[in-house]
């Protein structure tokens, strides 16, 4: 039967540091991201850490305040070609591609910005995205909040909502996380899999009975 089948992005079908923070190393070393970006990333802690508190530093997207979307999308495509595509551990792809080999339907479900998970996913054949989507106008970034952010509770809201769309429902789904923040869509969801989780959603998934599974480093990818 056709599953719906949620996969994390950054610590599950991607190794190492996370692709938005790789992303804006690539933007640094690009000299994208100057003093403007700096004193807006600044101001936007100190604006709205009432409202986000700790997850201020997560919400935070101003780095790319002022940028244009059209150059950086640009950019985003070239580092997940040159960049991201190498960190996709062999043995997660290999279950996006047995999921996608018996019918099932895969959503690429992340916090990471959407930009970058949508290159990602034409590589992987993957067609739904749901990931961040920054604040913008006039064809720039601005230095607000994300209009969309997939992170812990807002992930499992994104999930619940497809899951009305399609006529689906969520204990019949599959779920792939790494982290503690996946914990809420993994609990939700008929068949959670914890990769290589840290240790806080290892301790959870060992008390719930899930399913827990290694995944291997990338490989080198010409």
């Amino acid at each position: 039967m056709k599953r719906l089948v949620f996969f994390d992005l950054d610590g599950t079908l991607l190794n190492g540091i996370s692709s938005e923070n790789a992303f804006i190393i690539y933007l640094i070393k690009k000299r994208f991201i100057g003093i403007y970006q700096i004193l807006a990333v600044i101001s936007f802690i100190l604006r709205w850490f009432p409202k986000f508190g700790r997850f201020v530093f997560i919400k935070n997207k101003a780095y790319l305040s002022g940028l244009s979307i059209e150059k950086v999308s640009a950019l985003a495509q070239e580092f997940v070609k040159n960049n991201l595509i190498k960190k996709i551990r062999p043995n997660i792809e290999e279950l996006v591609q047995m999921h996608l080999q018996v019918g099932d339907q895969i959503v690429l479900l992340t916090g990471s910005l959407e930009f970058l998970a949508k290159n990602l996913a034409n590589y992987l054949k993957i067609d739904q995205v749901f990931g961040t989507i920054c604040s913008e106008q006039d064809g720039k970034f601005t230095d607000f909040p994300p209009i969309q952010h997939p992170f812990s509770e807002g992930k499992l809201d994104i999930a619940k909502k497809i899951c009305e769309n399609d006529g689906i429902k969520l204990e019949n789904c599959v779920a792939y996380g790494n982290s503690v923040n996946d914990s809420l869509i993994l609990n939700a969801v008929g068949k959670p899999i914890a990769v290589t989780p840290d240790w806080r959603l290892k301790r959870i998934a060992k008390q719930k009975g899930w399913e827990i599974i290694s995944a291997t480093p990338q490989k080198n990818r010409h």
